[in-house]
This record gives structure tokens, sequence and C-alpha cells, in this order.
């Protein structure tokens, strides 16, 4: 019974690489059997092994064959936050609509902080010292006027 179950396990693990492996379709009648396919900037790019990796034109390469379509979902697009907190439910032809969105978002854009027009240089604390930064840039303007 062991032996059985060794004969069916081996062959399966020899077998997994090759599986792994992609398959890139030449318009030749070649294949290339590559870790990974790519497709960046008008170029076919093959990773053969951990070291190689060649580029071919898509001229050079089955494209049908070698990335098969697959059926992916649709794509959920998000709906910003600041549209779905404004949106009230309104009748399609009104045409007071676009101010009602307007005075929205005016009043959204109020309610952010103003930034103070304070220059960075006069945010140095208060004490004569300064930090060691200004002491730094004290120190050396002194040297230099000597």
């Amino acid at each position: 019974m062991n032996r059985y179950l060794w004969m069916m396990l081996v062959p399966c693990l020899l077998a997994t690489p090759a599986i792994a492996a992609r398959q890139v379709y030449l318009k030749g009648g070649g294949v290339i059997a590559a870790r990974s396919v790519w497709r960046s900037e008008g170029r076919v790019f093959v990773l053969v092994n951990r070291d190689s990796i060649t580029d071919f034109s898509p001229a050079e390469i089955d494209v049908k064959r070698t990335f098969p379509h697959k059926q992916r979902s649709p794509i959920k697009q998000a709906v910003p936050s600041i549209v779905a907190q404004t949106s009230d439910p309104a009748p399609a032809g009104s045409a007071a609509e676009p101010q009602k969105q307007e005075s929205r978002l005016k009043s959204l854009l109020s309610a952010v902080p103003k930034l103070s027009g304070k220059n960075p240089e006069s945010l140095v604390p208060s004490n004569s010292a300064g930090g060691t930064v200004m002491k730094n840039k004290r120190d050396l303007a002194e040297k230099i006027g000597e």
C-alpha cells in the first residue's frame, strides 16, 4: 500500500513545476516555458528563470494564446464621501439643483480651517536662545563675519 502511495505522489510532485510555468507562444510556432510573463510599455517581458529576463515585441508573440482573456468581475467604483453626504433626492428636471449643490459645497468648504499666513521662521520658540538650528545659524553667521 505504501509503495503505491509513493508511486502516485512522486509524479505529482515532479509535474507541479511544469504546471506552474507559464507558456509563451511565439508566432513562429515555438513555445517558451517561463516563470512569469507580463506586458509593459508596448513590449512583452518574459522571466525565463530567476536570472534571465527577455523582452519581445508583440509582433513576435502570439498574444491571444499567451494572454488568454479572463473573465473579470466589474470594478465597483467608490462614491466620494462628500457627494454621498451632500446629495439629496431632488426632481430630475429641477433647475435649483446645481445651486443647491453649489451652496452645500460652499458650506462644506467654509468648515475647513483656514491656514495662517505666518512665516515659518516666525514660529521660532519665544525664548531668546531659539532652537538649535537657529543657534547654529547665528554661530555660522558670526564666523563668516569675522
